[in-house]
């Protein structure tokens, strides 16, 4: 019973298929005035282009996207720090570096900062 359910279900989706209306195409295979065109009808309809393809020697097509909007201008370049957390940072590494000297040399006394008098 089964292997008829089965071959029933093939010859009904290839029926299925046969029965189905062919695809037609009316009108030209090429966009009507080409680029030029293009943009202009894209352009009627609050659009710009988006692309102008070639489909080999048979057809052409036009698409159409949303406009993008203008890029924002660059920023300005921070001239100061842009966080408490940076002068910590630099003044941690001065004190390591401090420390480091003062070890490496020690004529200076364990308070005392290379270069301070």
């Amino acid at each position: 019973m089964r292997p008829l359910l089965a071959a029933a279900a093939v010859v009904g989706a290839l029926a299925a298929a046969c029965l189905q209306p062919q695809t037609e195409f009316h009108g030209s295979a090429f966009f009507p005035g080409g680029v030029k065109n293009c943009r202009a009808v894209c352009a009627r309809d609050g659009l710009e282009m988006a692309s102008y393809i070639y489909t080999g020697r048979f057809a052409t097509s036009c698409v159409c996207r949303p406009p993008t909007p203008a890029p924002a201008p660059p920023a300005a370049p921070a001239s100061q720090p842009t966080s408490s957390r940076d002068d910590a940072a630099d003044v941690a590494a001065a004190l390591a570096r401090i420390e480091s000297q003062r070890r490496r040399d020690p004529r200076l006394p364990s308070g005392e900062a290379p270069g301070s008098e």
